[in-house]
């Protein structure tokens, strides 16, 4: 018997954020070309009701300036940089903020690939909660791959189902039972942790209806172990060398 090959169960995080700036065009493209299955970005609204991929508030980290998203819209945001000059000099300092719309139009060029795009509870400052959910749908409506919509924020994963979404993601944050009673509550068809809050050693991973999903891990051998456990998908900031390290590994063997 054949072992499922790693594509099947590793997530492009942001892309290919080791190579290339975060949630930008150019990296979920290097993902998606190195054989991504599965990609990860995330979602702001501009003041103006258009969702972008974009994860902070401000631009101050990955951008060349210290404007707040609350305070743009999208005509003066697409103009910014995204291209990490810290990171990467001016290396990929043409890279704009791209809209929703622009990424799945680049998604649904591969057809195989699903989509977790995880709405940021930032924006819900300026355009409430059902405001965001709501653009962010409709944009999702638009697009013919297949999307997840996943969330910290379970209130806007309810949402979101009112407003069609075939499957939700549930990302919690402590592992305790109140975190339980949420997932089982909201049963989400996708549950996803940060891997260093899973308590240590090789208890398996609470039982239910949803898939795991287990972020951000970069070393293989740290990735099969979760996956004994129970974690169906793992989350990397390094897609391209982890498909070719697992896929290496025979099993039962090490990575190094």
């Amino acid at each position: 018997m054949s072992r499922p090959d790693a594509a099947d169960w590793l997530i492009a995080h942001r892309g290919y954020p080791h190579a290339y700036p975060e949630n930008s065009l150019v990296g979920i493209e290097a993902a998606l070309e190195a054989g991504a299955r599965w990609v990860e970005f995330d979602i702001q609204v501009t003041r103006d009701g258009v969702p972008v991929v974009f994860h902070d508030d401000s631009l101050s980290r990955v951008g060349d300036s210290d404007e707040q998203l609350a305070t743009l819209d999208w005509d003066t945001l697409s103009q910014r940089s995204i291209g990490e000059a810290r990171r990467f000099g001016n290396r990929f300092s043409q890279q704009r903020v791209p809209s929703l719309a622009d990424m799945l139009a680049l998604v649904d060029q591969y057809p195989e690939v699903t989509a977790f795009v995880e709405i940021k509870r930032e924006s819900f400052e300026w355009l409430g909660r059902s405001g965001v959910v709501e653009a962010v749908c409709d944009v999702l409506q638009q697009a013919s791959s297949r999307c997840v919509p996943i969330s910290f924020d379970a209130a806007a994963l309810a949402k979101a189902r009112e407003c069609g979404a075939e499957a939700i993601g549930l990302v919690i944050k402590p592992w305790n039972d109140a975190s339980r009673r949420e997932a089982e509550q909201l049963a989400p068809d996708y549950l996803f942790i940060q891997a260093d809050r899973i308590p240590k050693g090789d208890r398996p991973l609470w039982p239910g209806q949803w898939h795991w999903a287990v972020y951000v891990v970069d070393d293989p051998d740290s990735a099969q172990a979760l996956r004994r456990r129970g974690a169906d998908l793992i989350e990397t900031d390094g897609f391209p060398p982890m498909l070719e390290a697992l896929s290496n590994l025979q099993p039962g063997s090490h990575a190094g």
